[in-house]
Formats: structure tokens, C-alpha cells, sequence
């Protein structure tokens, strides 16, 4: 052999190992990027799951906006970065319903227009404040969400994050 041919071999090898080493470290970079994803995913859903849940234990809390629709705005921000296409249509609807029930309520019963309203109930129409209250309780208890929409709301989002996560559970 020569050392024209020994010359070649050689470069010929460290060619073919860099460009080995060029398409490792591409796929190690393109799986560890997609573990971040997947991670992040998985709590995003994990939380959106466990916030809708905590509406069947106390489905009071559509009413409250600091404890629970702040929580959700901050789910469906996380969720239009790493959810799928999928979830986040699933997820939307029953993002806006609830969004809805609360500003129904809040416009009704919050903020300065609501207590113009009140002002105006007590002087012209004679009511009481217990009687104020009494009319905000019985819109709580007649908008509650039903236990059965509570349900399909989270099997809905259930299956989507199944899906999703390819888990393969129904």
C-alpha cells in the first residue's frame, strides 16, 4: 500500500466519523428538545386536568375569581404553548363556558356597575342587603355546573391528554 492510498483510507475514516458523530449529536439534541416538551406538556395537563376535577369537589369556585379563574386563565397560557392542537380544542369550549358563567356573575354582582344596582334596589325598590344577598346566592345555586357537565367536561380533556400522551388508556 501506499501512502497516497494510507492517506485517503484516513481521511476517508475521519469523514465518516464526523459525520456520525454530526448525526448522534443531531438526534440526541432532537430527543432531549422533545423530552423538555413532553415534560412541560405533562404538567401543563396534569394541572389543567386536576383544576377542572376540583370544580366536581366545590363547584363554587367558577364564582371566585383569585382562587380559581385566575388558575385557569394561567392553564389555558400554558397550555397555547405546549399543548396539541387537540387538547387545546377540547379545552377551549369548556374554557370559554366557564369564563362565561363567571362574567355573568361578575357583571351581576361585582364591581362598580353591580353595586350602582344594589344602591339603586335598596333606595327605589326597598330591598335589604340580606335580600341582595339572598338574590346572589339563588343565581350561584341556579348556575352552578350540573355534576354530569362536570363529568363530560373532564373525560373530554381526559382523552385528549391520553391521546395526546399517548398513553392508550380510554
Amino acid at each position: 500500500m501506499s501512502v497516497k492510498t494510507i492517506l485517503i483510507n484516513s481521511i476517508i475514516s475521519i469523514i465518516v466519523a464526523l459525520i456520525t458523530a454530526l448525526i448522534t449529536s443531531q438526534c440526541t439534541l432532537h430527543r432531549e428538545i422533545s423530552k423538555i416538551i413532553y415534560d412541560k406538556r405533562e404538567k401543563v395537563y396534569i394541572d389543567c386536568y386536576e383544576l377542572l376535577h376540583s370544580l366536581k369537589e366545590n363547584p363554587y369556585l367558577v364564582f371566585n375569581y383569585n382562587d380559581y379563574i385566575l388558575s385557569l386563565k394561567d392553564i389555558n397560557v400554558q397550555l397555547s404553548i405546549y399543548g396539541s392542537k387537540n387538547v387545546i380544542n377540547t379545552f377551549k369550549p369548556i374554557y370559554k363556558n366557564i369564563l362565561n358563567k363567571y362574567k355573568n356573575y361578575s357583571d351581576k354582582f361585582l364591581g362598580e356597575k353591580a353595586e350602582l344596582i344594589k344602591l339603586n334596589e335598596k333606595e327605589f325598590n326597598h330591598k335589604t342587603d340580606e335580600d341582595l344577598e339572598k338574590e346572589e346566592n339563588s343565581y350561584i345555586e341556579t348556575n352552578l355546573f350540573k355534576g354530569e357537565e362536570i363529568d363530560s367536561n373532564i373525560e373530554k380533556i381526559a382523552t385528549a391528554i391520553r391521546k395526546d400522551m399517548r398513553t392508550g388508556r380510554k
